[in-house]
């Protein structure tokens, strides 16, 4: 499952999910007149439910490389509008997710991705919002 700024799936019991946040992002001018590019980051957590050490690496390492291998299926976001291009990396290792009091109770395993896309868009540069 993925959920956009949404951390709901913590209180339904869900097995594994994700939770894109938005992130940093810049314009600058590009080489082709009245068009700027833009990157836009976003953060993905990718969550796995704590079962045993063993057990939760193994299926939080199989989550993450089924989400790369959809990530690398797709450089321009399936030929979306102006996306130049995408990137990806961890911000960090795998993290333990625990019970704010008892910090021996784990409940997931984490670890956030950082996608940036580049976009070129067309600037407003003449009518009522230029």
């Amino acid at each position: 499952k993925v959920k956009k700024s949404d951390y709901s799936l913590f209180d339904d019991g869900t097995t594994q999910f994700i939770v894109l946040q938005p992130d940093n992002f810049d314009s600058g001018e590009s080489d082709i007149q009245d068009r700027v590019v833009y990157s836009w980051g976003i953060l993905a957590e990718v969550y796995q439910k704590y079962t045993n050490e063993s057990e939760s690496m193994s299926n939080f390492r199989a989550l993450r490389k089924a989400i790369v291998n959809e990530l690398e299926k797709y450089p321009t976001l399936d030929n979306a509008s102006g996306v130049l291009s995408r990137t990806f990396a961890s911000e960090g290792g795998i993290v333990d997710v625990t019970d704010r009091t008892n910090t021996a109770i784990v409940y997931y395993k984490m670890q956030t991705i950082r996608v940036t896309v580049v976009q070129e868009v067309t600037s407003i540069v003449s009518g009522e919002f230029a």
